[in-house]
């Protein structure tokens, strides 16, 4: 009788562990979307004159700039939280004044 009582115990450890890895290779496999294309996040530019920031994503051969909006709805790799933020700011020129003339 105590050999009867340890086999669904023995069933039950089985089937929990075949359960486990199954829903571990589903873990496993399943990734945030990603578009069908290659286009990776590069960096996210701060917006221009109240503007939306934008993205600079890259396939590896061309560059495009998205906003952020659009980065995020498409599900863009790498998080946008996570990208390094450029920003160009232009330091004013110096103006030359022209010589003077001779009268």
């Amino acid at each position: 009788m105590p050999l009867l009582r340890k086999v669904p115990n023995w069933l039950v450890a089985i089937a929990c562990l075949t359960l486990g890895d199954a829903i571990a290779v589903a873990q496993v496999t399943e990734s945030p979307q990603q578009p069908d294309n290659a286009f990776k996040g590069i960096h996210r530019n701060l917006g221009r004159n109240g503007g939306p920031e934008t993205v600079t994503i890259t396939d590896g051969k061309t560059y495009q700039r998205v906003t952020e909006q659009e980065y995020r709805e498409r599900g863009y790799a790498p998080d946008f939280a996570k990208l390094p933020t450029q920003i160009i700011q232009r330091l004013p020129g110096r103006f030359s004044v022209p010589p003077e003339r001779p009268n």
